[in-house]
């Protein structure tokens, strides 16, 4: 249902798309960019940073010594993906040819940023991508009948550390549902709903940012507060943000969150059996399901320590 509702959205969004024509459609009238040298060296570091964090070959990644180099090279270029030309308002960055390697001269070509944005900084473009995902689907693996089947709920066992299955004495009389729109929020992008309080009630993808605060200070910390706070956050006057913080529940009180733990994340984990358990994982071999790889899913947790 989510793919069919996704495909019909994205026909309708680009109906009128021209695949030759020039997006976005107007002419960037900064100055030209030339690189300074000081610019370079931040890059460098960025690229040495990025290619350490994924843990590519970073042996012949492009130095500080380059400068010379690069800065022809952009001078000459456009961007070797959109073709647009460089500016102080369109900067330069380099794609790699081959992703699983490292920025190396004889692997990068000059490109802009050239994300569905218009964001200029691509720790920024990282961080709201990261994020970017559906909902939880809704799925119920197990037969449920009106006035005959017990309510089932999970327990925490705080002395054992284990989660084990209670059957209630309440009967099941109804399975309730959330809406579509709540289901499938990635397909449903700028249809307004009641349950969205920014931006007059509707959800759209972040186009642009005013700044990126660390949280690394006492005095950057009461700056985020301040705009958490704010008592015009849910006004037209309200800024928006995209907040990466880390949740905890204590052993005491799960059990009060635990049939459904609140916080969601986009979880990395690889399906081998100490990680799925040896129920899920002779499941999987059993029916030939691929394991022991790295997979990406919206999940509940209750602690992100």
């Amino acid at each position: 249902m989510a793919a069919c509702s996704n495909a019909i959205k994205y026909a309708k969004a680009y109906e009128d798309f021209n695949i030759n024509g020039v997006y976005p459609n107007f002419e960037d009238q900064s100055y030209k960019f030339y690189l300074p040298e000081n610019y370079w060296q931040s890059k460098v570091k960025g690229y040495l940073s990025q290619d350490k964090h994924k843990k590519r070959d970073k042996a012949n990644n492009v130095q500080d010594s380059d400068f010379d180099y690069l800065k022809q090279l952009f001078k000459v270029s456009n961007c070797s993906i959109c073709g647009c030309k460089f500016t102080f308002d369109n900067k330069p960055t380099l794609d790699r040819i081959d992703n699983s390697k490292g920025h190396s001269k004889d692997n990068i070509l000059p490109c802009c940023l050239c994300l569905p944005t218009n964001l200029t900084d691509i720790d920024v473009y990282h961080l709201i991508r990261k994020w970017i995902t559906g909902a939880l689907s809704n799925v119920i693996h197990r037969v449920n009948r009106s006035g005959i089947d017990f309510i089932k709920r999970l327990w925490y066992d705080k002395d054992n550390k284990k989660v084990t299955v209670l059957t209630t004495d309440h009967r099941i009389t109804h399975v309730v549902g959330v809406d579509f729109n709540s289901l499938y929020p990635s397909v449903m992008s700028s249809e307004p709903h009641k349950f969205i309080k920014y931006t007059g009630g509707k959800m759209y993808m972040c186009g642009s940012y005013t700044g990126k605060i660390m949280g690394d200070t006492d005095h950057s910390k009461q700056t985020i507060l301040r705009i958490i706070n704010s008592n015009k956050r849910f006004t037209q006057e309200g800024r928006l943000f995209i907040a990466e913080v880390k949740g905890h529940i204590q052993e005491d009180y799960l059990n009060d969150f635990i049939n459904f733990p609140p916080i969601l994340r986009n979880y990395e984990f690889t399906t081998d059996e100490r990680t799925i358990g040896s129920y899920m994982y002779s499941h999987m071999k059993d029916n030939t399901i691929k394991t022991d790889q790295k997979q990406r899913k919206l999940t509940n947790l209750s602690s992100t320590m």
